[in-house]
Parts: structure tokens; C-alpha cells; sequence
């Protein structure tokens, strides 16, 4: 939809402030490949303002960004946690040692459309094991999702 093509520019410069303000970070991390390729889009030639690393909800990557730039423990010191999907939200937090809310950025896109983001600051990336017991809450809210 057009609604998904704009407003990229605005959600780069928004989500690049909000980091630089939680000072030093060692990510920034997305949830959405979507969100991964425009922020890499917009933040070429060194203005991200950490590295753009992307979460992985599967064992195996399932696109470009899981392969390319997956979050991994050495970015995980402290972390600004960017959600698109944030029914996925306590799976990621699950992946940290702490992390806590830190707001919400709402970019306009015009007439009445809105793009909203969670945003949350983790430290210490330790992903939990994706065996049967996580694939099985996840199987669970998936279906949960679909009521």
C-alpha cells in the first residue's frame, strides 16, 4: 500500500534521534525487515548512529536482513529495540538479560495515517533457545493472533 512507502525518511531521522539521545549504544535493533531495509536505505554512508541489526524470531533467518546483519551477543551491550511487530515483544525482551519500555514514536503519513513504533532499550543479548517449547509458544501465539 502507499501507506507502507511513506514517511521512511521521517521514521529514520525519528528512530537516529531517539538512539543519540539514549547515548552510547552498542544497536540499534528492528524487529521488521521492512524497517531494517529502509533504515539501512537511509542511514548509508555512516549516518546510523550504531550498527542497524536485525532480530531473528526463527532458529534459521527467513530474509536478507536476519543473514546479512543478525543481532548477535557482540552488539548486545546496550541495545535500542525498535518494534514494528510488538505482539513479538515479550519474545524479544526474552532475549535479553533486562529490558524495559522506552516510548513510542509516531511518524505522520499522511491524511490520517500513522506509523507507530515501540521502542525499548535491552542489555546484555543472550537469544533464548529456539527448541520446542519456545516454537510451541510461538505456535500458540500465532494462533492467538489469527482470533
Amino acid at each position: 500500500s502507499l501507506k507502507r512507502s511513506r514517511g521512511w525518511e521521517a521514521s529514520a531521522a525519528a528512530i537516529s534521534a531517539e538512539a543519540r539521545a539514549q547515548g552510547k549504544l552498542s544497536a540499534v535493533m528492528v524487529d521488521n525487515r521492512l524497517l531494517y531495509y529502509d533504515l539501512a536505505y537511509y542511514w548509508r554512508g555512516g549516518r546510523a548512529p550504531a550498527p542497524l541489526r536485525m532480530w531473528q524470531l526463527e532458529e534459521s533467518p527467513g530474509n536478507s536482513g536476519e543473514m546479512s546483519a543478525p543481532m548477535t551477543p557482540a552488539y548486545g551491550a546496550r541495545t535500542l529495540i525498535v518494534m514494528a511487530s510488538p505482539s513479538y515483544r515479550d519474545f524479544i525482551f526474552e532475549d535479553f538479560e533486562t529490558a524495559h519500555g522506552a516510548g513510542e514514536l509516531s511518524i505522520p503519513l499522511g491524511g490520517k495515517k500513522i506509523r507507530k513504533l515501540d521502542l525499548a532499550v535491552g542489555s546484555g543479548f543472550a537469544p533464548a533457545p529456539r527448541d520446542g517449547a519456545f516454537e510451541a509458544r510461538l505456535e500458540a501465539r500465532r494462533r492467538g493472533d489469527e482470533d
